[in-house]
């Protein structure tokens, strides 16, 4: 699929990567987040096309978290592949985080939820349950301040150069 039109006629026959051409890239020093999106669209079975992809790089096994809104999703790729990283993403409140993981039987490497619903009682319940913390989108100083002073293991940002000084900036 051709995506650099929109953004110049220099970039007209950019294509879209394949996960498996991305995975190709990763340094073994970077963490990579796959997020699936809504599976209601017809792509039943994304989650086995994934894992077979996944298996060719054993050597990035721990660099790889997978991730989702639909917790279904989720469940799935634990009974699948129990051994992946997997993180339960959400846009809305959970009243009681650490019930809502035990109901639903969700055993997490990682929670990623919305900046605005994120506090420190919620990092600390986390992480006393063993599930680290990342929190999208934090694009400004003003969130990342925040984030880094409840104890967020990480951030998810559509500026990773930004990020990279802010981390530099403030680092303890």
């Amino acid at each position: 699929m051709e995506i650099g039109s929109w953004y110049g006629d220099e970039y007209r026959k950019e294509k879209i990567p394949t996960l498996e051409e991305i995975l190709e890239l990763i340094p073994e020093n970077m963490m990579l987040n796959i997020e699936i999106k809504d599976i209601s669209r017809g792509h039943r079975g994304i989650e086995e096309s994934m894992l077979k992809i996944l298996k060719k790089f054993p050597n990035l096994k721990n660099n790889i978290i997978v991730s989702s809104f639909h917790h279904s999703i989720i469940q799935r790729l634990q009974e699948l592949a129990p051994e992946i990283k997997l993180a339960l993403l959400t846009a809305s409140d959970l009243v009681d985080i650490e019930s809502y993981f035990k109901n639903n039987k969700l055993d997490c490497f990682s929670y990623h939820p919305e900046v605005n619903l994120i506090t420190s009682k919620t990092v600390d319940i986390l992480h006393k349950m063993g599930v680290k913390v990342f929190v999208w989108t934090i694009n400004t100083e003003e969130d990342f301040l925040y984030v880094h002073s409840i104890g967020v293991d990480g951030v998810i940002t559509n500026y990773p150069d930004i990020m990279k000084k802010f981390v530099i900036k403030y680092k303890e």
